[in-house]
C-alpha cells in the first residue's frame, strides 16, 4: 500500500520527459522492491550521502519535529546498530574471552591486595607464619582456623595445610616473638580473610575462560 502511494506521488510529480527512478538508501532494499511497484529502484553513494544530509537537517525541514522526537529515534538507531554488530561480529567470542580475562586480572589484583594486608596485619602477631605458609589462600584459611597463635597447637589443619607445614607452624607458634593483638584487631583480620576467600570463589571465572 505504501509503495503504491510512493509510486503515485513519483508519477504525478515528475514530468514525463524526465527519467524516473526511485532512490533507495539501501542496496538490499532496492533489490527487493519489484519494478512493477516503483520505477527503477536505485541506490548509489550519492543517494546515501543525500539521505545523510536530509537526516542531519530533519529538524529544520519538518517544523513540527522537535528535539524530543529526534532523540528517541537516534537512541533506538544506536541500540539497533549495537545489537546488529554484536550479533554478526565474528569476533564476539574472542571479545567475551578478553573481557573474562580482564575481569580475572582485576580479581587477582584485589586478591593480592587483601592477602598482603592480611599478612602485614597478622604478621605483627605471628611473623614466623609468613615464611612457613607461602600460599595466600592457605594463609587466610589457617588464620580462620586458629585465630590467635596460642591456639595453634590444638587446631587440626588437615585440608588446609600439608602435614609438614602444619608441624612447622605449630612449633613456631610456641616460640613466636610476635606481639599480642586485641580482639578487635583479630576480628578485622578475620574479616580480611573472608574477603580473600570470597575473591577466590569469584575467581572461578577462570574455568569459563579456559573452556573457550
Amino acid at each position: 500500500k505504501h509503495l503504491r502511494m510512493i509510486r503515485g506521488t513519483l508519477l504525478s510529480s515528475v514530468p514525463s520527459d524526465v527519467p524516473r527512478c526511485c532512490p533507495c538508501i539501501s542496496r538490499r532494499l532496492s533489490a527487493c522492491i519489484p519494478r512493477v511497484l516503483l520505477p527503477q529502484p536505485h541506490c548509489s553513494s550519492s543517494i546515501q550521502e543525500l539521505a545523510r544530509g536530509v537526516r542531519a537537517q530533519l529538524g529544520g525541514l519538518i517544523a513540527e519535529l522537535g528535539t524530543a522526537d529526534l532523540t528517541p529515534m537516534s537512541l533506538g538507531l544506536s541500540h539497533s546498530l549495537s545489537r546488529y554488530k554484536l550479533k554478526f561480529s565474528p569476533e564476539k567470542v574472542d571479545t567475551m574471552i578478553v573481557q573474562a580475562i580482564g575481569l580475572l586480572d582485576d580479581l587477582d589484583k584485589e586478591l593480592n591486595t587483601y592477602a598482603m594486608r592480611v599478612r602485614e596485619w597478622y604478621g605483627w602477631h605471628f611473623p614466623e607464619m609468613t615464611k612457613i605458609v607461602a600460599d595466600n589462600i592457605s594463609y587466610a584459611k589457617a588464620i580462620k582456623a586458629t585465630g590467635t597463635r596460642d591456639k595453634a597447637a590444638g587446631v587440626d589443619f588437615s585440608g588446609v595445610l600439608e602435614q609438614e607445614v602444619e608441624d612447622a607452624l605449630k612449633a613456631a607458634a610456641q616460640i613466636s616473638m610476635g606481639t599480642e593483638i586485641s580482639q578487635e584487631d583479630l576480628d578485622n583480620i578475620l574479616a580480611l580473610c573472608d574477603q580473600v576467600r570470597r575473591r577466590v570463589q569469584r575467581g572461578n571465572i577462570r574455568v569459563h575462560s579456559q573452556g573457550h
